[in-house]
């Protein structure tokens, strides 16, 4: 009988612990709390204004300036007047180098992502074909949290290579569109 009670414990704390770890919170961006409203901040952004877009449902707001050391372009994303989205967009001429860097800041502040989607860093090709127009896909990694997700993603073009982090509040990896995640075991790309 007690080592049916200990089982019972055990699988119990394993599950207990999963539920808290999906429950965590998603991190501000930049500082701002989700559901800011636009006017709080441009007030408050301290990046250099380029500029603003409002359709299809949202308002947006784009900024210059840094993530870690890197140049970036940083969009806010609003819907309903609150921040429901946000971004780093960076581009890069060395893209092993840099994917490596920004992935081994993002795993010291968030801890290692939970899953992993598109192709390993340490794939024989890592660029998968998006389109006829000379697009392509690069890895992705997500961390989950109870309420939305950040995402590292990767792509190419003929003129550019970008690595984009992503803060989505209120949404999961599925409701992104990415249909095939894979669990992050965490071995060294």
């Amino acid at each position: 009988m007690k080592k049916i009670i200990v089982l019972t414990f055990i699988c119990s704390s394993v599950v207990l612990s999963q539920n808290n770890s999906e429950k965590k919170k998603l991190p501000n961006f930049r500082g701002f709390d989700w559901n800011s409203k636009i006017e709080f901040v441009k007030e408050n952004e301290n990046a250099s204004y380029m500029q603003s877009f409002s359709g299809f449902g949202v308002f947006a707001l784009t900024y210059n300036g840094k993530f870690g050391d890197y140049n970036s372009r940083i969009d806010f994303t609003f819907k309903d007047n609150s921040l429901t989205e946000g971004s780093y967009v960076i581009t890069t001429d060395n893209f092993f180098e840099d994917f490596v860097k920004i992935r081994d800041m993002l795993i010291n502040d968030l801890g290692k992502p939970n899953f992993w989607a598109k192709s390993k860093l340490s794939s024989n090709n890592i660029w998968i074909k998006k389109n006829d127009f000379g697009d392509f896909y690069g890895p992705e990694l997500y961390w989950q949290y109870g309420d939305g997700f950040i995402g590292m993603l990767s792509e190419k073009s003929e003129d550019e290579t970008l690595i984009t982090i992503v803060y989505f509040y209120q949404q999961t990896i599925e409701d992104y569109g990415v249909q095939s995640v894979n669990p992050y075991d965490f071995i060294v790309d």
